[in-house]
């Protein structure tokens, strides 16, 4: 900050290939000639099909993890792990906001060959994703069984005329893993003839979800539907200390096949929820009923409510408070 502020006596500065941001007031009335040509914090490189050939760096260690510096990085993780290599005990972290365009992209992962190692977003986002072909796990994850953290996502889910059960979520379609420290927001909109388990952030739960926020927008039509804010249905594992915002719409084949919730659809009986909350003035819409939700699990509170939760007990290591809804520091 305020680097060579007023300086006078140097001439020329030269900054490295890599540098992204030189902080406030750097060079201000300064006289030296400064090479100002930073590298982009967001990769814009995704054309929907070209994967990379090699991560970005690292051996997959804790103290060395894989690097993931672009969008071709990030589709060689999902083929990787849909052809198979689950990655358990290997880590990876997130280098760049990676920007993929409003075009389709692999889901990493599936039921039978989840994603198993551990995930580190690095207080960065992963935006503009959308699927809108028929898959039976539909998010940036479809199953995660190892560790997702500190991580933001945006996309969109669009799908009609499926034939299948579906589950989906921004970050994953589901979870038998740990989730911490993460935010989705987006668009799932779904019409199928079969079951649809769709959440703001998991579609399907049977893991941990910790300090994580859903401001999703979610419009399900099926034959059975379960739809909730955070998570569709919450079979197993905990959810604490998370909310959701978003509209839920669940339209089933009758009001009894139309699960909805400001936090979760269904809660199953070896699920826990804690400190968890649903923002009090949600739009809801179960079957013909506007306004009315089939669970009504964790706390309706206001925004005001929630930001004084959230910024006592969230860690300001990694969030700032400042806005509506917390942000990456």
């Amino acid at each position: 900050m305020a680097a060579f502020n007023q300086c006078s006596f140097i001439k020329k500065i030269i900054l490295p290939a890599n540098t992204e941001s030189t902080g406030n007031y750097a060079f201000q009335n300064c006289s030296a000639t400064v090479s100002k040509t930073y590298q982009s914090k967001t990769d814009l490189s995704w054309d929907g099909s070209t994967a990379a050939t090699a991560f970005g760096g690292g051996s997959g260690t804790q103290a060395s993890p894989y690097l993931i510096k672009t969008a071709g990085q990030l589709a060689l993780l999902a083929n990787r792990v849909n052809g198979g290599e689950s990655f358990s005990g290997k880590y990876f972290r997130l280098e760049k906001n990676i920007c993929l365009n409003n075009l389709t992209f692999p889901t990493i992962g599936s039921k039978g060959t989840p994603f198993a190692g551990v995930f580190d977003g690095n207080g960065l986002m992963i935006h503009s994703y959308l699927i809108s072909d028929s898959r039976a796990y539909m998010g940036l994850f479809g199953h995660i069984t190892g560790t997702v953290k500190d991580l933001g996502v945006q996309g969109n889910i669009n799908l009609t005329g499926s034939t299948q059960n579906t589950y989906a979520g921004i970050l994953t379609g589901s979870n038998s893993g740990t989730i911490e420290n993460c935010y989705a927001n987006g668009m799932i909109s779904i019409g199928s003839s079969n079951t649809v388990y769709a959440g703001g952030l998991v579609g399907y739960n049977e893991g941990n979800i910790t300090n994580c926020y859903a401001t999703t927008e979610l419009n399900c039509h099926a034959n059975m539907v379960y739809a909730g804010g955070l998570s569709g249905y919450a079979k197993s594992g905990t959810i604490k200390g998370c909310y959701a915002s978003g509209a839920v719409k669940a339209e089933g084949s009758s009001e009894n096949y139309s699960h909805n919730g400001g936090l979760v659809a269904y809660l199953g009986s070896a699920a826990a929820i804690q400190n968890s909350y649903r923002f009090e003035g949600q739009a809801l819409h179960q079957y013909e009923t506007l306004g009315k939700a089939s669970c009504t699990a964790g706390i309706s509170a206001s925004f005001e409510t929630i930001k004084t939760y959230t910024s006592k007990n969230w860690s300001s290591t990694v969030w700032n408070f400042g806005g509506l809804h917390p942000k990456f520091k």
